[in-house]
């Protein structure tokens, strides 16, 4: 799972490469021809692909995923869902709302609060709960676009501090996890 280099530092994304290596690829012929416009145009017997080709140097995004966790938690991800789509109603104009984990008594508690609005408080109780105690704040709108896009039924969130990178995967599959940074208290 890497990016393809060619000439002069090119780079081309993971998905066109797993597309053209992919097990159902490997006996068909393809062609592939580099345009003027720095993509990539790749021509199979019925299949036509086209790959903008990446230009520059970028960071390594596997220095950002946390290498291990302080507590991590499996919940159900449409009961999660559920509750951080009602605490957005009631969160301030920072879109902030908090997760105070407890350990020991194996809930989330989801708060927010608006002088205005209102104030939202929740608890989802767990059977799988391990690590420590943590008290973070997160913007809903970024929490709610990883949990959106995980597929299954239960979803793994590891968080490694109220200030770290935490992590949402989905329990089921190991194709897609989401990063996201918490908001400073």
């Amino acid at each position: 799972n890497s990016n393809v280099k060619l000439n002069q530092g090119l780079e081309t994304g993971d998905f066109t490469v797993e597309q053209l290596v992919s097990p159902e690829k490997k006996k068909e012929k393809f062609i592939l021809l580099l345009s003027a416009i720095l993509s990539f145009i790749f021509l199979y017997d019925k299949i036509n692909l086209i790959s903008k080709i990446i230009e520059g140097e970028y960071p390594n995004y596997k220095q950002i995923i946390p290498k291990e966790s302080k507590t991590k938690i499996i919940l159900n991800k449409e009961e999660f869902l559920s509750k951080i789509k009602i605490a957005s109603i009631f969160s301030s104009n920072i879109n902030d709302i908090k997760l105070l984990i407890d350990v020991k008594n194996q809930n989330i508690l989801i708060k927010s609060e608006d002088n205005i609005k209102g104030e939202f408080s929740s608890e989802i109780d767990f059977s799988k709960l391990e690590g420590e105690d943590i008290k973070i704040v997160f913007n809903w709108k970024y929490l709610l676009d990883g949990l959106l896009n995980i597929e299954g039924e239960d979803i793994v969130f590891e968080l490694s501090g109220n200030s770290s990178p935490a992590m949402l995967k989905s329990k089921e599959f190991n194709d897609y996890l989401y990063i996201i940074m918490p908001i400073k208290q």
